[in-house]
């Protein structure tokens, strides 16, 4: 209890009580913030023996925010001269909070904070992975300016077939500043889906790269196998939408030493005939793929229950072709295995005429008896896969409309993205296709008009899929150069 006096301090006891009656006085528990009244003792010492009392004096004081003022006299005859002036303040006569007191009051705010601080980490942590499936809109270095949100980009952009030429001198000027940030637009538009089943304990090894995994809606799902209980439907792979159906391909991962035989169990299931394949094994010291074939002609080697054959070699320079049986107890199967040699990963370093006429010759094998889709694989099974099945789309497409019909390359690679991660994997790929397209074009205006620039169009005859690859001799490899 703080009292200010006027007087000397050292011969004034100034004393706050609940109660008074008579000359004795008591504080009792209570709550005296709810009281009105403060009740005061007054008692002077004698100045020189401070033990003695020579006044004492009870009173009661109404309760208020400000000091008051009192007068006291020590005697009847004194005058207002005669007394003696102090100063209390009756707003801090109140008992202090007691200790169980003051640690509940303690203990309440820290589970506020706590609440508090708890809610909100948890509502931060939420946003985050609410943010990684929402478009990357308006976020850019502060300026400390206003910065309205950008609205998000446009996702139909279809070219003219016959403007390719004018499109490309656009969106290759500048360092190809605008192929560049067409290709940002495809980050923030792409879909992005679960992956609960590659990210089992007993999946994760099965795949080649942690970021790169199926989609559950659209992945390959093996079929249990026989006398296996613990047997994995698993494989890194996923359904991806071509020209013709809904299912034309399948975008695969470069099988692992333990995911071979989860391939051709693949393989089989799914009835698959072609196979097209755009990496080495191995690309600047780094294994990119297992050797998941039969290193040798004639020389049959056994997935689980399937043994592979290869019966026929072809070198065509850029590319290798293998013709294999595969074969399940009494049934025998032909798959056909081209072997992409010069496309270096990450990349768009091949020659679009190259491309161009290595989709050709798969295509032409792709005859309407084959009722499987054609499984398509490069190291992670989405940058070279995915321009590889967009360039054979655009083959088709240029082929069935005229040049004055559009094509939208850029919602094409969004369709594929819905299927699988990362489908076109940079933008130099994305460049690349367009590029393809401009010679895809320029062919269909030759054939159209043979006599375009003095040059004679002559149809290209040199290939019969049906007797090039057979061999001559029995274990003697036939070599086409």
């Amino acid at each position: 209890m703080s009292l200010n006096f006027s007087v000397d301090i050292t011969i004034y006891k100034f004393t706050c009580f609940d109660s008074c009656q008579g000359t004795g006085c008591q504080n009792k528990p209570s709550d005296k913030s709810m009281k009105k009244d403060a009740i005061f003792r007054v008692e002077k010492s004698e100045p020189y023996n401070p033990k003695k009392t020579q006044f004492s004096k009870t009173f009661t004081l109404e309760k208020t925010e400000r000091p008051i003022t009192i007068k006291i006299s020590s005697s009847s005859g004194s005058t207002d001269s005669d007394a003696e002036i102090l100063t209390v303040n009756t707003a801090e006569c109140y008992d202090p909070l007691s200790g169980g007191e003051i640690a509940g009051i303690i203990i309440c705010v820290l589970l506020l904070v706590t609440v508090f601080g708890l809610g909100g980490f948890i509502v931060y942590r939420r946003w985050e992975c609410i943010k990684e499936y929402l478009p990357d809109i308006g976020r850019r270095e502060s300026t400390g300016e206003f910065e309205p949100l950008q609205p998000p980009p446009e996702r139909y952009r279809p070219i003219v077939l016959s403007a390719i030429g004018d499109f490309l001198r656009k969106y290759h000027a500048d360092d190809n500043r605008l192929f560049i940030g067409e290709y940002e637009d495809l980050k923030q538009l792409s879909p992005r889906h679960t992956t609960n089943s590659a990210n089992l304990d007993e999946n994760k090894p099965k795949n080649r790269y942690t970021n790169i995994l199926p989609y559950d809606h659209s992945r390959v799902i093996l079929a249990p196998m026989v006398d296996e209980e613990d047997s994995s439907d698993y494989i890194n792979a996923n359904y991806i939408p071509g020209y013709t159906y809904g299912k034309e391909f399948i975008a695969s991962q470069g099988p692992l030493p333990g995911t071979a035989n989860d391939f051709w169990r693949m393989i089989w299931e799914q009835s698959v005939s072609i196979i097209v394949m755009l990496t080495k094994c191995s690309e600047n010291n780094m294994d990119k793929c297992e050797h998941y074939w039969p290193h040798a002609a004639n020389e049959p080697k056994c997935y689980n229950d399937l043994m592979v054959n290869v019966t026929s070699v072809s070198n065509m320079g850029k590319y290798d072709i293998h013709i294999m049986d595969v074969c399940l107890g009494d049934e025998k199967r032909v798959v056909k295995h081209f072997h992409f040699l010069e496309w270096p990963d990450f990349s768009a370093k091949v020659e679009t005429t190259t491309l161009i006429e290595f989709i050709t010759t798969v295509r032409q094998h792709i005859t309407p008896d084959i009722k499987g889709p054609t499984v398509t694989h490069c190291s992670a099974g989405v940058g070279r896969t995915g321009t590889f099945i967009t360039v054979d789309y655009l083959m088709q497409y240029v082929e069935d409309h005229d040049l004055s019909s559009q094509v939208d390359i850029f919602d094409w690679v969004i369709q594929m993205r819905d299927h699988r991660t990362t489908m076109v994997q940079t933008w130099t790929q994305y460049a690349f296709i367009h590029d393809c397209l401009s010679e895809i074009v320029e062919r269909k205006r030759k054939l159209q008009n043979p006599e375009v620039n003095g040059e004679v169009s002559i149809d290209n005859l040199a290939f019969e899929p049906d007797d090039l690859y057979e061999n001559t001799k029995v274990g003697q490899l036939q070599t086409e150069l």
